[in-house]
């Protein structure tokens, strides 16, 4: 395998992996799926930005009146939100360019190279002090010191990834996030009442049905989640705002 082909299969399967961790549904790009991510590579679109426009395009199905038929997304349904993600990615690197001159910074570790990491360490850090408020939030007082201890491992990513960013680290930071946000979502579970919860799997039930689409449980867990996440107002731990 050559060089091209092995960083277009590590492309693809980020694609894939990413998809697949969201919850939405275990997927393998289909021949016409394909083509989108070839040209998203072959247009240099970072897997960051790949990311952040299907975060949008999931916000903009679920924003629209329960309509739940669309959550199994397609890649060439996501290619506009990923496209216009590119245009603010590119917008954005003037907001970079002071640092960019600079020599790197230990505090900040700003590589003169690589804005990604100056946004991925400056938002690593902003999730810990926002996990900090959450664990002094009355309504998870129960689940206080859960919520510290996962401030304590978002900081060691922090740390860790200042400290090397070699390979797939983009990669890594996300589906670390994943895991860290799936978490905190058990925690959120957890701190509302018993029948409360069963109030809101029956809501998300009957909305599904009305909409008259059959739903697994990984959806209608999904489904859930975004549901508690509401009620409680609770951000999500990933690289951008859900």
């Amino acid at each position: 395998m050559t060089k091209t082909d092995k960083n277009q299969d590590e492309y693809f399967r980020g694609i894939e992996q990413y998809i697949a961790r969201i919850r939405l549904s275990p997927m393998l790009l289909s021949p016409k799926e394909w083509t989108v991510a070839e040209k998203w590579r072959a247009d240099q679109i970072p897997l960051m930005v790949v990311f952040r426009g299907i975060d949008g395009a999931i916000r903009g199905v679920l924003s629209r009146n329960g309509d739940y038929k669309k959550l199994r997304i397609t890649l060439q349904y996501c290619d506009r939100p990923v496209r216009d993600a590119f245009k603010s990615y590119l917008k954005a690197q003037s907001l970079f360019a002071d640092e960019m001159t600079r020599s790197a910074e230990p505090d900040r570790c700003v590589m003169p190279e690589d804005a990604d990491a100056y946004y991925v360490l400056n938002r690593l850090d902003t999730l810990a002090r926002e996990l900090d408020a959450l664990a002094e939030d009355p309504a998870f007082a129960a689940k206080r010191l859960d919520i510290e201890q996962l401030a304590q491992e978002l900081r060691a990513l922090l740390e860790k990834t200042k400290a090397s960013r070699r390979g797939k680290w983009l990669e890594r930071v996300q589906t670390q996030l994943v895991n860290f946000d799936k978490e905190l979502l058990k925690i959120a579970r957890d701190c509302i009442p018993p029948d409360h919860i069963s109030e809101l799997r029956a809501r998300v039930r009957d909305e599904a049905d009305k909409a008259k689409t059959p739903c697994d449980r990984a959806t209608l867990n999904y489904l859930l989640d975004a549901a508690v996440r509401e009620e409680l107002d609770l951000f999500a731990l990933s690289l951008f705002d859900l």
